[in-house]
This record gives C-alpha cells, structure tokens and sequence, in this order.
C-alpha cells in the first residue's frame, strides 16, 4: 500500500513539472539538402557525406560530413566536425550599409502641410531625427545627436 502512495505521488509531480524537452531534427545517411524553401524551426544536426543547407534553419546546427555547405540562413550556432575535405560558407550582403552612413529622404507637400512644424528652417530641422534646434532672440543653434553647436554652419542661399 506504501508503495501505490508513492508512485501516485511521483506520478503527480512528474505530471505538475515535466522535464523540459528540447526539439531537435536528426537527419543522416549519404546527402542532407535543406532547400532554399525549407524551413526548420528546431536544432538541426545533419550527419553525411555531404550536407547542404540553403533554406532557414531557426536553431542551432551541428554538421559532420566530407562536403559541408551553408549558403543560407542560421539563427542560432553552427558548428562543424569531423571535417575532412571542405567546408563553404557564403553569406549574402549585409543588411546594414557599411559604406556610408547617408540616409536621405524627400517629404512632399501633402505631408508636411499635414505635420504639426513651423514652415522656418527651425520647423524642418525638427522633422529630422537627432536634430536639436534652440533659438534665443536672433540667435540660433542647432545640434545633431548631441554634437557642438559650433560645427553646425547654416548658410541661406551660400550666406550665412
């Protein structure tokens, strides 16, 4: 009888607090291909001769084999073993333009007639972000991001 109330009472607490079990995808056998319109949204541990992953891959992945290629998308680690003869990772360009810092946009008519800015240089130096304009009197300063007000030159027409 002891023993029935103890397996009860284990059976509960497994039932109140499972052990946590991570998801995972195991492919092997000569050649895994993870096409271009694949997505796997678990870890992936692919194990072949030769592996290639083109699709998403939302987790983690561990690849062993003799041709490992990776030309699309990992969220997670990768890593790479038992390698004997190549390994390409091609990645495409980055998101985030690291030639130039330039951003430039144009607003129409129709928006700013709508947006709450005075029709001055002052009301459109507020519509960029960043950009901090204090006028006393005749006086006017403008800061971006917190630069000195000295390094802002403002000319009308090439005068200032």
């Amino acid at each position: 009888m002891h023993v029935l109330r103890v397996l009860a009472l284990a059976a509960i607490v497994m039932a109140a607090f499972p052990l946590r079990a991570d998801a995972s995808d195991i492919r092997q056998g000569s050649q895994v291909i993870i096409g271009p319109n694949d997505t796997i949204d678990d870890d992936l541990y692919a194990f072949a001769t030769t592996v290639t992953i083109s699709g998403t891959v939302n987790g983690d992945v561990i690849a062993a084999g003799n041709n490992i290629s990776v030309d699309g998308t990992v969220n997670g680690s990768l890593s790479v073993g038992q390698i004997e003869e190549t390994v390409t990772v091609t990645a495409g360009s980055p998101v985030v333009d690291l030639q130039s810092t330039q951003n430039q946009s144009v607003i129409n008519r129709q928006a700013l007639d709508v947006l709450p800015a005075a029709r001055t240089m002052q009301g459109g130096a507020s519509l960029v972000p960043g950009v901090s304009f204090y006028s006393q009197g005749f006086t006017s300063n403008m800061s971006i991001h917190g630069s000195l007000r000295e390094d802002q030159h403002i000319y009308f027409d090439g005068m200032n």
